[in-house]
């Protein structure tokens, strides 16, 4: 997620979504729900998603594609927007609250018009090339220069479950790399210069330091063959 601007070009073609009172609805049924995704069926409660911190290992994984484009999903979305919007950032992407679908939110204008819930994107038609400085809410402290295209092209599904294609430009091409970087698994601090290297390097043994140990899954043995056991078996 990138810091939050007070303003940004939003591109032309860009498709607005507007909070009804249907989404609050739907956010305020948020609980317990299954969702169907290319690995399988995931279950989670939307309303406990909170910001995953590095080194997380989900941070790091390939997110999956959405298959089902139902109310648990744009219960999920809402929780998303809400979520960004607590932590004052412009985009945030699903696994960054701990759920691995290729699903991220962005608003790069302030304007609840400018919600934008973008799903499976693909990026498309790069061009240019710009460094600029980037933060991430999964990596509090942390702030790396990073080179992006200055414009592309982003076919996605939004949360009703229709084709878009949008064009953007400056910000919100760059919003949309660094959550797709998400998506696929890569942190800001994988496009860092050696400078940056240098300069994060205590906050990110800050951050090691800070996570909580991992769980290690212990391996089930088989019980001891009792005596008379053992002895049918030698007979055989």
């Amino acid at each position: 997620m990138l810091a939050a601007p007070r303003s940004g070009c939003m591109g032309h073609r860009m498709r607005r979504h507007c909070h009804t009172r249907a989404d609050d609805q739907v956010y305020a049924m948020i609980g317990s729900a299954t969702y169907r995704s290319a690995r399988g069926h995931m279950t989670f409660d939307a309303s406990q998603l909170q910001i995953v911190h590095y080194p997380s290992a989900g941070l790091r994984k390939r997110a999956a594609a959405v298959r089902d484009f139902d109310d648990g999903m744009r219960a999920l979305i809402a929780r998303m927007f809400e979520v960004m919007r607590q932590e004052r950032g412009v985009g945030l992407a699903a696994p960054q609250v701990g759920v691995p679908l290729r699903i991220f939110v962005m608003n790069a204008t302030g304007d609840a018009r400018d919600d934008l819930a973008l799903i499976n994107p693909v990026l498309s038609d790069q061009e240019g090339s710009a460094e600029a400085e980037e933060g991430c809410l999964s990596l509090p402290g942390v702030t790396v220069h990073v080179r992006r295209a200055v414009r592309a092209r982003l076919k996605a599904i939004d949360q009703h479950g229709h084709p878009i294609e949008l064009i953007g430009q400056d910000l919100v091409a760059r919003i949309w790399q660094h959550e797709i970087d998400h998506l696929d698994g890569v942190l800001i601090i994988d496009r860092m210069g050696p400078g940056d290297e240098l300069a994060t390097r205590k906050a990110l043994r800050t951050l090691e330091e800070a996570a909580p140990p991992p769980v290690i899954e212990k391996k089930v043995s088989r019980a001891p063959r009792s005596a008379s056991h053992a002895r049918r078996a030698r007979r055989r």
